[in-house]
């Protein structure tokens, strides 16, 4: 009888109950506090969610990866097989480039994009609560900026295209190095919060 009624229990609730809610605190003025035991100020906050945005930019860039590809096939180009080499050419001009070549190019950026992004999305939340390091996440963020500006300059010297995609990765870098030299400043001046209330956060 305890099997039956085990069975008929709807699956959305078993995974309901398997979900570990959300616990906030919050300190006797009613601030949050980190899962480093410090209060959120404003700076922080802020860094919070530029952490955030970044993986959230990197599942956006994912996507355009996946479209940039697959639009590249849409471009009216003919294929021949010389032995076992697969020649492709014709299709889309623009600029005096093959743009089914550009997309992929910029789709395999892209993907370059979205893996750089979301890896510096974990590596910046260690070193922002678990006092790691900020070598790994400003040799993450070096990459991902410096790589954009020359991939932007090309872009516009060679193809005469301006590329919103490094031009995103570029204005957010920038916005997280001057967070992350405020956080910096900001921590010698904050003491630990005492925990005082508790929000549960489903």
């Amino acid at each position: 009888m305890s099997r039956k009624k085990k069975e008929d229990k709807p699956v959305d609730e078993e995974h309901r109950a398997e979900r570990k809610p959300h616990i906030v605190w919050y300190d006797a003025d009613g601030v949050e506090i980190g899962d480093d035991g410090y209060p959120m100020t404003p700076i922080r906050r802020r860094m919070h969610k530029l952490f955030n945005l970044m993986f959230i930019w990197g599942v956006i860039a994912f996507v355009l990866a996946v479209f940039c590809t697959a639009f590249a096939y849409a471009q009216n180009q003919n294929y021949t097989m010389q032995g076992f080499e697969l020649i492709v050419y014709g299709g889309t001009q623009i600029n005096g480039f093959e743009f089914a070549t550009l997309l992929r190019i910029e789709g395999l950026f892209c993907l370059l994009t979205a893996l750089v992004n979301i890896a510096s999305n974990f590596i910046g939340f260690h070193w922002m609560y678990d006092k790691r390091s900020p070598r790994p996440i400003v040799i993450a963020l070096g990459i991902i900026g410096i790589g954009s500006f020359i991939y932007e300059v090309i872009a516009l010297w060679v193809a005469h295209l301006f590329d919103p995609v490094s031009a995103i990765n570029i204005v957010l870098v920038l916005f997280i190095l001057n967070s992350m030299s405020a956080v910096k400043k900001e921590r010698p001046t904050l003491k630990k919060a005492k925990r005082v209330t508790k929000v549960v956060k489903k």
